[in-house]
Parts: structure tokens; sequence; C-alpha cells
């Protein structure tokens, strides 16, 4: 699968597979090993999250990122080099070392934000999914980072019905969020829409 997505992978871009998957769906019921990403794609720069409890870079990818032997990991996280020139993030237990791995991967054009957003949709119709709860977080910014959506739903082409539940993620800035997000309490996005809503979470609202 890696192989495959690596091989119409445009140069510059990466492969990031952000969880929604299980080592137990595969023949091996296992994770995959960095030498085993870098074997499918020796140069495309791969990361594999496991659910928020650790992630996978192949060679390139650790390249892409800068991240070497002394690298520092956030508290609460650890980052495992390896002898393919690969690594291993763990989140132990504070997956912020997870996160500020997707952040700092390549953003997308809105033109690409789209494409994707539309394929990842579709992706779940093909399984029978016709309605979905966005748990938030993952260093996920509301409402920039949700132009995809925002674009399918504006052009009436959301094959699903979404809700998002948001909650603030930098500290000492939650006022901010709320303020620039929707009102607690009302299931509203800044483009209201039948297919997608948005609202804070009660836990946020309360922390």
């Amino acid at each position: 699968m890696i192989r495959e997505q690596a091989a119409r992978t445009p140069d510059g871009e990466r492969v990031r597979v952000i969880g929604g998957w299980s080592p137990f769906q595969f023949e091996e019921r296992r994770m995959p090993t960095p030498a085993e990403l870098t074997q499918a794609a020796p140069d495309t720069p791969v990361f594999v999250l496991h659910l928020y409890s650790c992630g996978f870079l192949n060679r390139a990818g650790v390249e892409a990122l800068g991240i070497t032997a002394q690298t520092a990991a956030p508290d609460g996280g650890s980052c495992e080099t390896t002898a393919d020139g690969g690594a291993v993030l763990h989140a132990e237990p504070d997956p912020t070392i997870l996160h500020r791995t997707i952040g700092a991967l390549l953003g997308l054009s809105e033109e690409d934000q789209v494409n994707s957003t539309r394929h990842f949709y579709r992706e779940l119709n093909r399984f029978g999914i016709s309605s979905a709860i966005d748990a938030g977080g993952g260093g996920h910014v509301f409402p920039d980072d949700y132009e995809g959506t925002f674009a399918l739903a504006d052009a009436g082409d959301m094959p699903l019905r979404i809700l998002s539940d948001l909650f603030p993620q930098d500290p000492g800035k939650k006022l901010a969020d709320f303020m620039a997000g929707p009102r607690i309490g009302r299931s509203t996005s800044p483009r209201p829409s039948g297919w997608f809503t948005a609202s804070w979470s009660n836990a946020a609202a309360t922390s």
C-alpha cells in the first residue's frame, strides 16, 4: 500500500497515514518497521501514525524533518532513531511529539485540500459510512484547517454528514480560540451547512 501510494505521490510531497488502521488487519499482525517503510518508499518521505501512541518515519522522512540522534523530543515523548536511518516516535504518555510531526508535514494547496478531502470522504462512503464525528485535535486548527470541508459544503458536494467536536489546543489561548470559532453549545460553523456542523466540546468549555 505504501509503495503504491509513493509511486503516485508527486515529487516534493509526502506519504502520510494519520491513523485509521490496526496492525491486526495485516497478515503479519504487527506494526511496520522504519526499514520496511524505506524499502517500500526509498525516495518519498513517509510518516505512519498509529493512534496517538507512536509514529514511524522512513529514512527519507527523517531526512526531510531534519531529525538526528541528538534531536530533543518534547516532554512526555521520545524519538528512537534506527540503524536503517528511520525513526520511531513514542508518546510516553504525551502525544505532543506526534502532533508536532503532523504539523511539520508540508501543507497542501487549497485545491489539493479539497481534492484530498473529497477522496477521504468517498473512501468512508465505500465502507457504507454516511455520517461521522470529528473528535478534533491532532494539531488541526479551526477554522483554518477545515477549508477542504468548507469548500465541499459550500458547493453542496458533501457526501456525508460531519459533526466536528472542537477544543482549544494552546494553553493560555482558550478565550481567543473560543472567540474565533463557533459559540459554545451552538452547532454551527462560520458557514452553516446541513452537512457540516461544529461546536466546542463540553470538556473544552469547562477545563
